[in-house]
C-alpha cells in the first residue's frame, strides 16, 4: 500500500483496473488539511474526501498532531504555511521522504 507522501508525491501509478488516479491533488488536500486544522471540517471529512487508507490515517494524524503542538498562532500560521510549501516542493519532486518530513517535523 502506498503511503500518503508517496500520494502527495505523484509517484503512484494509476489504478487501471478501475481507472483511478490514486495522486493526490495537493491544492485540494493542503486546503482540507488547512480547514481541518481551524476546525471548519471534520478528519472524517478528510478521510473521506481523499479514501485515505486505515494505514495512511496515522500519516495524516501526524500533520495535525504538529499543527496542535504549536503554542501560538504565528507559530500555527507558519505551520501551515510550510505544510504547502513542503507539498508544492514533494509534487514537484525537489525534496526527498526524509527531507518532506523533516520540513513539517513528522516522525521518521
Amino acid at each position: 500500500m502506498a503511503s500518503l507522501i508517496d500520494r502527495i508525491d505523484h509517484t503512484i501509478e494509476p489504478d487501471t483496473e478501475n481507472d483511478e488516479d490514486r495522486n493526490l491533488n495537493l491544492h485540494l488536500f493542503s486546503a482540507a488539511l488547512r480547514q481541518w486544522a481551524l476546525g471548519k471540517v471534520t478528519r472524517t471529512k478528510v478521510v473521506n474526501m481523499f479514501d485515505i487508507s486505515s494505514g495512511q490515517e496515522a500519516q495524516l494524524d501526524a500533520f495535525k498532531t504538529e499543527y496542535d503542538a504549536k503554542t501560538n498562532d504565528v507559530q500555527r500560521i507558519n505551520y501551515l504555511q510550510t505544510m504547502i510549501d513542503a507539498m508544492i516542493f514533494k509534487e514537484k519532486g525537489r525534496l526527498t521522504h526524509a527531507q518532506f518530513k523533516t520540513m513539517l517535523d513528522l516522525p521518521a
